[in-house]
């Protein structure tokens, strides 16, 4: 399952049944930071474009409608989340414009959105962090029922080494045991640590050793 090809099917569905204002902002909004989030962050975290809808169109508010950045739709709770460069809203807006955007941010949480802001250098330079946090609010919000995180044959049979172990794993003993380069199993490490299924137990800076994650029992291996 390649990030490219969903990512493909992702844009085509969501521009079916979309005309209009709507349809432009979708085909002119999405833009670079937008992309680079689903790719960095959303998609690592999630592996599925389940429930999310790019651009969305929320109506009724005072003085009219806005759209989203993103909006994940899952009953019972509407979770909206927004992206912002450094700068690259301000500069462009007046001090009455600047105002209205808070308005609109506090009518979505008045109409019971959870709105969740990340920045782009966050997205850019640390998207483990925004990844861990997705993770996190979604548990949250929606337990167990939370769908799995993507894995890679390689990281699943890494994880599943895991849950073998009584004790700590260091990154030379997972590297015997894929029978790859302390390198690429470095790699494969800090993805699962990104997805929360493993966590460091010894070294800050270089990680000498890891555990498994206590909260990733709820993520299958199967």
């Amino acid at each position: 399952m390649s990030y490219e090809r969903e990512y493909a099917a992702f844009l085509e569905h969501q521009q079916k049944g979309r005309s209009g204002e709507s349809l432009r902002r979708l085909q002119e909004g999405h833009g670079y930071l937008e992309q680079l989030f689903l790719q960095q962050v959303w998609w690592p975290a999630m592996g599925s474009f389940e429930h999310l809808f790019a651009e969305y169109e929320v109506s009724g508010l005072v003085q009219g409608f806005r759209f989203l950045d993103f909006a994940y739709l899952r009953p019972p709770y509407r979770l909206c989340f927004e992206l912002d460069g450094f700068g690259s809203h301000a500069k462009d807006l007046n001090r009455w414009q600047f105002a209205d955007q808070l308005q609109r941010q506090n009518h979505l949480i008045l109409e019971d959105w959870k709105v969740f802001r990340f920045a782009l250098d966050d997205v850019k330079e640390r998207p483990q962090r925004c990844q861990q946090f997705i993770q996190q609010l979604l548990g949250k919000y929606y337990g167990s029922s939370v769908k799995s995180p993507h894995l890679s044959q390689k990281e699943r049979q890494l994880a599943q080494f895991f849950v073998h172990q009584s004790q700590q794993v260091t990154p030379a003993a997972a590297a015997a045991f894929l029978q790859m380069s302390q390198v690429h199993t470095r790699r494969l490490l800090g993805s699962l640590q990104a997805k929360g299924i493993i966590a460091p137990a010894a070294g800050q800076t270089r990680i000498r050793s890891y555990i498994l994650n206590p909260d990733s029992s709820r993520v299958r291996l199967d």
